[in-house]
């Protein structure tokens, strides 16, 4: 298998897996916070490419998830630090979490395909805004 065929697979499967999914939160037993889902990603929806840990070594990789992406009928976004490089992360902690807090903050973006992920992506965590993901929940998939 070449590794084109390799990497479309692949996201075809995590997409399948994101895509079943309805916006209605599901209530847990003993009172506690129900679950929100995100809305069911469809053709045409924008997905914008984050990477929140390890720099990308090869921008062909990149290439390869947009078009694998845009053959299944999505619109690609490359966010503003997606091709950065601070030692082996994708940037510094702070332009990774602001990718990641811009995405969710967009209206127009659908859902978050980490291309890298990796020990960094804990780094980011006390960055996050989670108020901003809680009023719009996204599919994130990485």
């Amino acid at each position: 298998m070449k590794r084109r065929d390799f990497c479309t697979a692949g996201t075809m499967a995590a997409l399948g897996l994101a895509v079943g999914h309805s916006t209605e939160a599901a209530p847990l037993q003993g009172g506690e916070q129900a679950i929100l889902k995100p809305p069911r990603l469809k053709s045409g929806d924008l997905l914008a490419l984050i990477n929140p840990a390890g720099a990308t070594a090869l921008r062909m990789d990149i290439e390869i998830v947009e078009e694998s992406l845009q053959a299944l009928g999505f619109r690609v976004r490359r966010a503003a630090h997606l091709l950065d490089r601070y030692g082996y992360l994708a940037g510094t902690d702070q332009d990774r979490a602001a990718d990641v807090n811009e995405q969710f903050a967009d209206p127009e973006v659908a859902g978050l395909i980490a291309v890298r992920g990796g020990w960094g992506c804990a780094r980011i965590l006390p960055l996050v805004d989670y108020d901003v993901i809680r009023t719009r929940p996204k599919v994130l998939l990485g």
